[in-house]
């Protein structure tokens, strides 16, 4: 890629999440109790702290050795479904805006700090530490047909993770890139954090 198209791709990204984290953002915004399978695919690419923790987990991934790919996909997948079944069972978290948001600012400093290259199996469990809530928050909002839900958001979830891990891989010395992303994302996690206060 060219230097000036770098430089303007790092303009658009810092740009469009600089406006997101200006936005007053809540962690479930536009998220209302819904059911079926197209409801659930659309959770994960609705959900700003969703999105932004997926972007940033397959990024985050993309550092790691193959074999730690591979664990931690697996991990987040695992995560995901058990986090769904507990918020299915009606168990009542008071601190669950705190938490995504927070890992939204967790994943970001990740991204932009270049974690994974040790390939740590905490920061693969931390990962999916965090993915259990999202999943929590995902099966607490299902209604009715809850499988077709759940089944379908794991689907949207597994895209969102992989297409990200693949433009990681895609351009490996987009360096500044991930940077100014991981930052970005960061910033707006603190966003939802100071929004989840008032």
């Amino acid at each position: 890629m060219k230097k000036s198209s770098t430089i303007r791709l790092l303009a658009l990204v810092a740009s469009l999440c600089a406006g997101l984290a200006a936005s007053p953002v809540a962690a479930h915004a536009g998220h209302d109790a819904a059911s079926g399978a197209a409801a659930g695919f659309a959770h994960p690419f609705t959900g700003l702290d969703h999105l932004l923790a997926l972007a940033s987990a397959g990024a985050i991934l993309a550092a790691c050795t193959l074999r730690m790919r591979c664990i931690g996909a697996t991990a987040l997948g695992a995560a995901l479904l058990i986090g769904a079944m507990i918020g299915r069972q009606g168990v009542n978290f008071q601190a669950l805006e705190w938490v995504l948001a927070l890992s939204v600012v967790a994943a970001g400093v990740m991204v932009a700090t270049q974690c994974g290259a040790g390939s740590s199996h905490w920061l693969i469990a931390g990962m999916a530490g965090f993915a259990l809530f999202h999943g929590y928050a995902h099966g607490a909002e299902a209604t009715g047909d809850a499988t077709a839900f759940v089944a379908a958001f794991l689907v949207a979830s597994a895209s969102i993770l992989g297409g990200a891990l693949w433009a990681a891989l895609r351009f490996p010395r987009a360096d500044s890139l991930r940077t100014v992303f991981g930052l970005a994302v960061a910033t707006t996690g603190a966003g939802m954090l100071l929004f989840a206060a008032m």
